[in-house]
């Protein structure tokens, strides 16, 4: 009897963390994928970008967010996967643009980092990029303001 009533409660335990991943977006995804940092961030930034609630620049700096997330914990790969997708929406995102020429830079691709840091001065003159040799770091984007607020 114990063992049945532990394998339930791991059945309800998997079924509530499920649930939670799955879950619909909610206003505070939009403002946990600015604010937060790390997996909570990109959990908040992937419920966001799933809900189908947002277009145009807010969706493309959602990507952006997230993407800078996972720079940050060295998945380059993905960062410059959320980051192709940020520009595909808004090509003029110069963050998305700064963000993916680090991740190159970082992966060794000096050619292809450089020329993305190029067009984010070019749309956003000034834009932050590192200040020193080897201190790469992604910026994020702040939100717009929700249409409903």
């Amino acid at each position: 009897m114990r063992r049945c009533c532990s394998m339930v409660s791991i059945g309800v335990l998997s079924v509530a963390a499920w649930a939670a991943w799955c879950a619909p977006a909610n206003a505070d995804d939009r403002e946990t994928c600015k604010t937060a940092s790390g997996d909570p961030a990109i959990s908040a930034c992937s419920r966001a970008i799933a809900s189908k609630k947002y277009k145009g620049n807010t969706l493309s700096i959602l990507f952006t967010n997230r993407g800078a997330e996972y720079g940050a914990k060295g998945e380059l790969d993905r960062a410059m996967k959320d980051h192709d997708q940020a520009i595909k929406i808004d090509p003029k995102n110069a963050l998305a643009f700064n963000n993916r020429g680090i991740a190159k830079l970082k992966k060794g691709d000096k050619e292809g980092g450089e020329a993305d840091i190029a067009r984010a001065k070019q749309l956003q003159p000034g834009i932050g990029q590192p200040q020193e040799p080897g201190s790469a770091s992604a910026e994020v984007k702040p939100l717009p303001p929700h249409p409903a607020e």
